[in-house]
């Protein structure tokens, strides 16, 4: 007697493979990710090569300070508003420059990789003067299969932009 329910195979099966013919460049994928978005975070979204956005359009800023001069330190920051950043009070994520996602041979100055410092954002002051927007790209790697993806920013031309925040300074 049969099953009211059947045997199971055509459910185990899966849906039918699709032919090359239909496969979605990722060129595509990564327009219609971008016509997703509301219009406001269009501009600024950063739209991964598998069609996923990332960063949704958030603003990067680095600050600089006097004392850092000599090292060439900063520290980068995203904002939590999409507004262009003004002098003033603004809540941001700090991230820093992460050991851990050294390439092989070490990481080199120029082109760092940044992870979040911070989970949440916190309340920032822009002075005039010392700070200096930003862009960055995100990137992503797996060590190993099974193992967790690792994710950083790195900032676009990032010796120009900090050398231009210090010469404001």
């Amino acid at each position: 007697m049969e099953s009211m329910y059947g045997t199971g195979a055509a459910e185990r099966a899966g849906p039918p493979a699709r032919p090359v013919s239909e496969w979605v460049p990722s060129a595509v994928l990564a327009k219609r990710a971008q016509a997703a978005l509301p219009k406001q975070a269009q501009k600024g979204a950063v739209v991964g090569k598998k069609g996923g956005v990332e960063a949704g359009g958030s603003i990067w800023v680095i600050t600089v300070d006097e004392d850092w001069r000599e090292t060439g330190g900063f520290i980068l920051w995203e904002m939590e508003s999409a507004a262009p950043p003004t002098d003033g009070i603004f809540k941001a994520k700090e991230w820093f420059c992460n050991i851990d996602m050294a390439p092989v041979g070490g990481m080199v100055i120029g082109e760092q990789r940044f992870t979040g410092a911070t989970k949440g954002f916190k309340k920032i002051e822009l002075l005039n003067g010392h700070w200096q927007r930003v862009r960055v790209q995100h990137h992503s790697m797996q060590a190993a299969k099974g193992r967790r993806v690792k994710r950083w920013a790195e900032i676009q031309d990032e010796n120009a932009r900090r050398d231009t925040a210090l010469e404001v300074l």
